[in-house]
């Protein structure tokens, strides 16, 4: 609307007082984000006030900041005062296990055969004759899920991102009609989507976020003083401390700090180009005066600026008319400008794949590189349902389809997240007895007395980073998350060049011995001035980040200033981590 003639480029929002943002925590650390407040600055600066924004979450650990983040840059805006009600609403929430099979007679398959009927069977024994969703942390899983209980007989729904919009419509639309029935999910029905009360949320498989499990939890009770209700079942002995530490958080309403991002560079590409689109010229004096008072690029230097603009400016995708006057250039118009820049407004690259239809309708979508030989028969399940190929369309990549009696379940690409720092460390403090989990019944007591005892004996203990040596190599037990030990892995890839380093929720994986990977994570803990040193060095040898839809289009220089800037952020986690000292086979360094 505010780039097109045909709405006034903003005018018809002219008179728009108020802003209202539910669920902004989802935005918060999301590209999204980033372009609804660059978006909001845009349609201010048009404007003869600042425009009051009032922001809802049920799951924001740090207000301040966010509040922050979300406000105006303008000198006549009103301030955003967080306002916290704790409220009264109850949660009643469990932890189960369905333990793996582990007989060797079975192979592999057959053991994944018998894990998937023992979850159906706890899986019914829940839902059946209740309103209740689901969750999985797969797609793949949810289709599993649901033709499984379909086929016990439970009327189950599906809801996915690859399930075609009108399907989920469907699954919507029979919630809110009341009655017995179960709903399989992914996180697409975390947030938003109201489908009337619910008397059950079972989870399967550990969220990475206790945010994550507050929200899918809150689904159920919504309706007069009733409680959330909700269940964690782990999937496997070593998943259930993960599972515990998870739903511990939740019960307590302790949710993950939210750091907003501030230097968003990936995005504000998208928006220096919407921006002179909507104005059809503009200098670069007054881009900068009006986007970078936005809370997502506040952060941004002049240096990386002026990198991004030059770098806009000779790829093509800007031109200098007029002495300074910037306007679309040809790159722009030749990548972006089909269809009049419909794909140009989204963040998130939208390559489908396989577009599946069953005579007029659509399905939902298979990966892209989802095995479609010809000559031989494909079956697969989709949207809950078993489906064969009767016609490949290979270059539009279509594929039209007839239900079947048996199909394999697909896998898609991107499935699973990141485990928080908050979660991990409370896992820890289970592991190693500090603060046992008040949710742990005799019977998971059992399987967890077996894992601290694995664990440690690998030398777990409080204020101990243990450091073991592997088939693969050296393994440093942080229990810092995902993020915090992408940043150490960099740290430790530039220490030791040459040595291959992976990334955890648990630990930071080094192929080398335990204590070359002991002394050199001590002294990267220990020392604030050599980690800035080996930032530097990971400027120049860490991989590509490859973040945003726009990734591709980034110039060298802007692409260092997001590095670097990811490389700091990693030391507002690191700040966090406590700990005495770091062993290796039960010997301190």
């Amino acid at each position: 609307m505010l780039s097109s003639d045909a709405y006034g480029h903003g005018a018809l929002l002219g008179n728009v007082r108020y802003v209202l943002i539910d669920e902004v925590h989802a935005f918060v650390e999301d590209d999204r984000g980033a372009q609804l407040v660059s978006v909001l600055a845009r349609l201010e600066s048009t404007m003869d006030r600042a425009l009051q924004r009032v922001a809802l979450s049920a799951t924001i650990a740090s207000p301040a900041a966010v509040a922050t983040w979300l406000s105006s840059a303008r000198s006549d805006a009103t301030s955003l005062e967080p306002i916290v009600d704790y409220g009264a609403r109850g949660r009643r929430l469990a932890v189960g296990l369905i333990p793996e099979v582990r007989r060797p007679d079975l192979s592999q398959g057959q053991r994944a055969t018998e894990d998937l009927t023992r979850l159906v069977a706890v899986l019914e024994k829940h839902v059946a004759g209740r309103r209740a969703i689901v969750f999985t942390t797969s797609r793949a899983d949810a289709e599993n899920v649901t033709a499984k209980l379909h086929e016990r007989g439970i009327e189950t729904y599906i809801h996915h991102g690859s399930v075609d919009k009108d399907v989920r419509a469907v699954t919507e639309a029979a919630f809110r009609e009341g009655g017995p029935r179960t709903i399989v999910a992914t996180s697409s029905l975390e947030l938003g989507i109201d489908i009337g009360d619910l008397e059950l949320v079972v989870q399967i498989g550990s969220p990475g976020s206790a945010l994550s499990l507050l929200q899918r939890v809150g689904r159920s009770g919504r309706r007069g003083d009733a409680s959330s209700v909700g269940i964690v079942y782990a999937t496997s002995e070593e998943e259930l401390p993960v599972a515990l530490a998870v739903t511990d958080l939740a019960l307590d309403g302790i949710v993950e700090e939210a750091y907003p991002d501030d230097m968003v560079l990936q995005v504000l590409f998208q928006q220096v180009i919407q921006f002179v689109r909507e104005r059809g010229s503009m200098t670069a004096a007054q881009i900068e005066l009006t986007l970078l008072g936005a809370g997502a690029f506040r952060g941004v230097s002049q240096e990386a600026f002026f990198d991004l603009i030059n770098e806009q400016v000779a790829g093509g995708f800007l031109e200098v008319e007029r002495g300074d006057m910037l306007v679309i250039g040809p790159e722009t118009e030749r990548r972006f400008g089909y269809a009049n820049y419909r794909d140009f407004y989204a963040l998130f690259e939208a390559d489908a794949g396989w577009m599946v239809r069953h005579a007029a309708q659509r399905i939902g979508t298979l990966d892209r590189a989802y095995p479609i030989p010809s000559g031989r028969e494909v079956t697969f399940v989709l949207a809950g349902r078993r489906w064969r190929v009767i016609h490949a369309d290979r270059e539009r990549m279509v594929l039209d389809v007839e239900p079947t009696g048996s199909g394999a379940i697909p896998r898609w690409s991107g499935e699973g997240g990141d485990t928080s720092f908050e979660v991990m460390q409370r896992a820890r403090t289970i592991l190693t007895g500090e603060a046992p989990s008040s949710l742990e019944s005799a019977t998971l007591r059992a399987y967890m007395d077996r894992e601290r005892g694995r664990v440690q004996k690998d030398g777990l203990a409080p204020g101990i980073i243990p450091v073991r040596l592997t088939k693969s190599g050296a393994r440093a037990a942080t229990y810092g998350g995902n993020a915090l030990n992408r940043y150490l892995a960099a740290l430790c890839a530039a220490a030791m060049n040459g040595v291959s380093i992976g990334a955890h929720a648990a630990d930071v994986q080094c192929a080398t011995s335990a204590d070359v990977a002991a002394q050199a994570l001590e002294r990267i803990l220990g020392d604030a001035d050599l980690r800035a040193t080996l930032r530097a060095t990971a400027l120049e040898t860490a991989p590509p980040l490859g973040i945003g839809r726009h990734w591709p289009h980034l110039g060298p220089k802007t692409r260092r200033h997001l590095l670097r800037h990811s490389l700091d952020r990693g030391e507002v986690l690191l700040a966090r981590l406590r700990y005495d000292a770091i062993v290796v086979a039960g010997s301190a360094h």
